[in-house]
């Protein structure tokens, strides 16, 4: 059931990005030449995300709610207070922190 949680991860790394053209699938996947040195730390990262994206298939989900979920609501919210000027009630993200309503 924890897989659930990797759809919004795969929609942007390959959705978005498809959208964006295929172009910028490629340069996403793209990883510089490895050294000899680099080669084993690049497999040992490569096994490591393997098994966290799998591992997603046997954890589950609790769907009650807690602070950390208020929390998150509370956010969402303020950021949609945040752009009542324009009418609007969508937000981006324009950069590490800006947000800019649309």
């Amino acid at each position: 059931m924890g897989f659930v949680l990797m759809i919004p991860f795969l929609l942007v790394r390959f959705g978005l990005l498809s959208i964006l053209g295929r172009g910028a699938v490629l340069r996403a996947a793209y990883f510089a030449a490895l050294q000899k040195r680099e080669k084993a730390a690049y497999w040992v990262y490569q096994l490591s995300t393997a098994a966290i994206f799998l591992s997603l298939f046997f954890l589950r989900i609790r769907t009650a709610p807690s602070g950390l979920y208020a929390a998150g609501i509370a956010v969402y919210a303020a950021t949609l207070r945040s752009c009542p000027k324009t009418g609007s009630t969508k937000a981006v993200f324009t950069g590490c922190h800006a947000i800019r309503c649309i």
